[in-house]
Parts: C-alpha cells; sequence; structure tokens
C-alpha cells in the first residue's frame, strides 16, 4: 500500500533538488488523499490519474478526502507530490520520475 500526499498548493520547482525542498519546507501543509493498493510507485501515479475518470473513483483507491475539496486536493498526482511507501520511504513527484525525500 503506497499513502499519497498531496501539496496544498502546485509545486512551483521542476528540478529534483528543488522539489526536494519545497517537500521539506512545506509537507506539514500536505493532505494524506489516498492509500492506493499497490507497492509500485508508477502504478501509484498512474492510479491517481483523472484520464477516463476520476481518479478516486478507482477500486485500488481508498479515498481519504471530501471530494469537494475541489482542484485542491481532488487533482490529479503533479510534481512535488509525495508517495510513502510501505517500508516508509518517501519520494517526492519529479517531472520525469521520482526523487528520494528524507523529512527529519
Amino acid at each position: 500500500m503506497i499513502k499519497v500526499y498531496q501539496a496544498a498548493d502546485i509545486c512551483p520547482a521542476f528540478h529534483p533538488d528543488r522539489i526536494v525542498q519545497y517537500v521539506k519546507d512545506n509537507f506539514l501543509t500536505y493532505h494524506h488523499v489516498a492509500t492506493v493498493d499497490t507497492n509500485d510507485p508508477n502504478e501509484a501515479y498512474e492510479l491517481t490519474q483523472t484520464i477516463t475518470q476520476r481518479w478516486w473513483f478507482n477500486k485500488k483507491i481508498q479515498f481519504h478526502g471530501s471530494k469537494d475539496w475541489g482542484m485542491r486536493s481532488c487533482r490529479s498526482t503533479a510534481i512535488g507530490d509525495v508517495l510513502v511507501l510501505e517500508n516508509g520511504a518517501m519520494v517526492a513527484v519529479a517531472s520525469y520520475d521520482f526523487v528520494a525525500v528524507k523529512i527529519s
């Protein structure tokens, strides 16, 4: 299971180092929006994209938010959002992959 946290605001950074710093500086404002029934970050990312249907209706997703939040939290997972893996490791969505994040 992977926990999905979305930033309260869209991350303005695109460089991996800046994404990591953004997450470290702002993680307390993130929302735990979903738990995805997978151990694969790529699948969790794909399943939290609204493509043919709203992602929170996917059967592999346990939605933790309010569908009334609108774009603020009911949006597709994007750059700067964080996936917490089953082993506790954290990765942030980057422009082309994921980047490891450690919050101390």
